[in-house]
């Protein structure tokens, strides 16, 4: 078995309560079947949805399941914009977690390092249809300037338009 990719433990962390014996930041490397993972997150942090609402916690944990589900072996994610093909390793989620006033996407934002050793920020845009969350968009939303390294936004939010999801 080869040590557990970083997106994995995150997903794991984040569900601690589904009685996994995780250490968040040891030396020593966990070593567990990365398929068996992905089910027992599933089968023990997985809830239904009410109609309607989701909680933050829920689209935090669909947006793992997601980084989890395409990132290749060694746990980088892979994504593409207009400036090529990147290869970012999962940091964090942010918080607090939105949904849209006009349309009721929620938005998740996470931090990723790229093989470059820069940030990135990554939005993803989910939609809940009947009682699941799915990733409809993944957007780099903040990368590093080529000029100096800075982070630099490639859109806009206006957080007024957006609700807390708590």
């Amino acid at each position: 078995m080869s040590p557990i990719p970083r997106a994995i433990a995150s997903v794991l962390i984040l569900c601690s309560q589904a009685g996994f014996a995780v250490a968040a930041e040891t030396a020593k490397p966990i070593t567990i079947a990365p398929a068996a993972a992905k089910q027992d997150f599933v089968d023990h942090c997985a809830t239904e949805l009410a109609p309607g609402h989701a909680y933050a916690w829920q689209m935090m944990a669909a947006v793992h399941m997601y980084i989890l589900s395409h990132s290749d072996r060694s746990g980088a994610f892979q994504i593409a914009n207009n400036k090529g093909e990147h290869l970012l390793d999962f940091i964090e989620i942010r918080q607090p977690v939105l949904r849209a006033k006009s349309n009721g996407q929620y938005l998740v934002s996470a931090d990723f390092r790229g093989s470059d050793g820069q940030h990135y920020s990554v939005d993803f845009w989910l939609n809940q249809q009947n009682k699941n969350l799915d990733v409809k968009d993944v957007r780099i939303h903040e990368a590093p300037s080529p000029q100096n390294g800075a982070d630099v936004p490639l859109y806009d939010i206006d957080r007024k338009q957006f609700d807390v999801i708590n």
